[in-house]
């Protein structure tokens, strides 16, 4: 996607250093962006809401998103970092998965 247009990576940098980064993904007038990466030194810092920030911008300014989606996982604190910047949450997502020759659990 990013090949033919439609995609971008950001990267934040200390030096010559990636200490994060977030791609963003329009198709149309909906734009997702992927889960933000970081390494364990470097969270908490403010990074991922920069990246965040810079990227919705860009997705609404550069490549005509009209509306854009995240799907934090649940149990990450995520969902507070995209509040911060403005985004909220208007629908919940859950799924069900099998494998075959899976073990099966007592829950």
């Amino acid at each position: 996607m990013t090949q033919a247009g439609r995609g971008v990576w950001f990267g934040a940098y200390l030096g010559e250093q990636l200490v994060g980064s977030l791609g963003l993904f329009v198709e149309g007038a909906l734009g997702a962006l992927s889960r933000s990466e970081h390494p364990p030194g470097f969270r908490r810092r403010g990074i991922c809401g920069t990246l965040l920030h810079h990227a919705s911008q860009h997705g609404f300014q550069e490549m005509g998103a009209r509306q854009l989606v995240i799907m934090p996982v649940a149990e990450y604190n995520a969902a507070r970092i995209y509040a911060s910047v403005g985004y909220r949450q208007v629908e919940w997502q859950s799924g069900l998965t099998w494998w075959e020759g899976i073990e099966q659990h007592a829950f």
